[in-house]
């Protein structure tokens, strides 16, 4: 059974969240927030259960296009 942030206690922890914030962008706006949105949930969540420290991580863009 895979575990979700519900399956552990994370009161007091540091965390590390890995998140898709690859949105779409246009002159530097959002063109697509969904899939910021859909993160919001678990980072209240994780705040609401008391961790020490949210670290989310992501990345923007697609190296092989921007190079």
């Amino acid at each position: 059974m895979i575990k979700t942030v519900k399956d552990i206690s994370v009161k007091g922890k540091r965390i590390i969240m890995r998140v898709d914030f690859n949105v779409p962008m246009k002159d530097g706006v959002v063109q697509d927030d969904t899939r910021i949105t859909a993160a919001i949930s678990t980072i209240k969540y994780l705040l609401d259960q008391g961790v020490k420290t949210l670290v989310l991580m992501s990345h923007l863009g697609d190296p092989k296009k921007d190079a």
